[in-house]
């Protein structure tokens, strides 16, 4: 499944269509959402489970250092 079904940006504006800066849910750095464009997020597939971690725990989305490092943990204890 693609990251970006989890998307915070999409969940609260089906038509959004503008760029946010916000900060990784994690580890607080500044990036960059696009919610309806090319975002980078777009390009991760995750497990359910990896995307249910996700959910789960954090608020919002994760930059994309946390997010590799967070699925190399999930999938080195599944």
């Amino acid at each position: 499944m693609l990251i970006a079904l989890l998307c915070k940006s999409r969940e609260k504006e089906v038509n959004n269509t503008t760029d946010r800066v916000i900060k990784c849910a994690k580890c607080g750095a500044a990036f960059t959402c696009k919610p309806r464009g090319n975002c980078w997020c777009n390009h991760y597939q995750l497990s359910t489970a990896q995307l249910q971690e996700l959910k789960d725990n954090y608020a919002d989305c994760l930059c994309e250092g946390c997010l590799i490092l967070l699925a190399e943990k999930i999938r080195k204890t599944t």
